[in-house]
């Protein structure tokens, strides 16, 4: 059931021998993935080194997990991963999607794309794998994470440029029928979030901030505390920006190089509760090969944690939800939202 709240936690208020008392807002949790494949390393680390196949195998094994627990997540994909095949025009590719001269990067922005389809190129393609998100019984939301992992806050990123990749990832996003309405930038660097509220999306992730800037030389003991004990301070809430929530991530799910991953999990686990005690935003997020590199272990310790939050959730204290119907249920503090 779907509710409309202000962020933060106001409280609903139940009679107890005729008196109002106030009643905790439940929490909520978010998962967001950044669906890339090749695309998020070939712009850095060449598309050659993507073990593609292990990140297809464990991908259906973390679908079957969400599935076990009722717990939705929002897929924020790459565009191109959308589509069947590409090929190029007059000799371009993508020619209706701009190319930001960054200083850190030479040649054409798709110089990589091999303009096959997905049975010849499928780190390239994903079309199958979205489909299969989509028909999952967890009720999986499609975002976007940009058409060709671009990075938007970089200076040489144009508003022009990033306008021209939401154009395409709508238009790809059209042949599964969907509306994406939530956005993760590539490599987290935001930038130009107008263009986000003039494209129709209601939420973006944004980043945490650290919440112990300013107490000087009692900021490092006080982080270290806080990831024993969570102090009121560290809670994460959704952030109105004038047309658009922000929904900020919580921390990065990895268990790759931990020594002690259950011990990890551990403070992850009273981060959460500590979300649904206050009334605050759990949001984890990692990429897909972030499981692989972690192999069995990730999806088995990930699990851990969807069941602990289903535990929350079915006593009441936490939602589990997408960004996109999480931002659909809050309501701005200047209690409207603009069309």
């Amino acid at each position: 059931m779907r509710y409309k709240h202000t962020p933060g936690g106001a409280a609903n208020s139940s009679q107890i021998k005729g008196r109002p008392v106030a009643k905790q807002q439940p929490g909520h949790m978010l998962v967001s993935i950044d669906f890339e494949m090749a695309w998020g390393l070939v712009h850095r680390n060449g598309a050659s080194t993507y073990d593609i196949e292990d990140e297809r195998r464990w991908l259906g094994q973390l679908l079957d997990v969400f599935d076990q627990h009722h717990v939705p997540a929002t897929w924020a994909t790459v565009g191109h991963l959308l589509l069947d095949a590409c090929s190029t025009e007059s000799g371009v590719k993508h020619p209706d999607v701009g190319r930001p001269d960054y200083s850190w990067f030479e040649g054409d922005w798709f110089a990589a794309d091999p303009c096959g389809d997905v049975a010849t190129e499928p780190r390239w393609y994903a079309p199958d794998v979205v489909a299969d998100i989509l028909r999952r019984t967890a009720g999986h939301e499609l975002g976007s994470h940009s058409f060709s992992h671009l990075i938007v806050g970089d200076e040489a990123c144009t508003a022009e440029h990033f306008r021209s990749e939401l154009v395409a990832c709508s238009s790809a996003a059209d042949r599964f029928g969907e509306t994406m309405k939530s956005f993760v930038y590539p490599r987290n660097t935001i930038g130009h979030v107008e263009e986000l509220i003039s494209a129709g999306y209601s939420n973006y992730r944004g980043r945490r901030d650290d919440p112990f800037t300013g107490l000087g030389a009692m900021a490092k003991p006080a982080r270290l505390l806080d990831k024993v004990l969570p102090s009121s301070r560290s809670v994460v809430h959704p952030r109105w920006e004038e047309g658009i929530w922000n929904l900020p991530a919580t921390c990065m799910f990895t268990i790759e190089g931990r020594k002690h991953p259950r011990s990890w999990l551990a403070q992850v686990k009273r981060r959460m509760h500590h979300a649904a005690r206050q009334g605050g935003l759990f949001h984890v997020w990692f990429h897909p090969h972030n499981l692989v590199l972690g192999g069995e272990q990730s999806i088995e310790i990930f699990g851990e944690l969807l069941a602990e939050a289903a535990k929350l959730r079915d006593r009441g204290q936490l939602e589990t939800v997408t960004m996109a119907d999480l931002a659909e249920s809050l309501v701005p503090p200047n209690g409207r939202v603009d069309a």
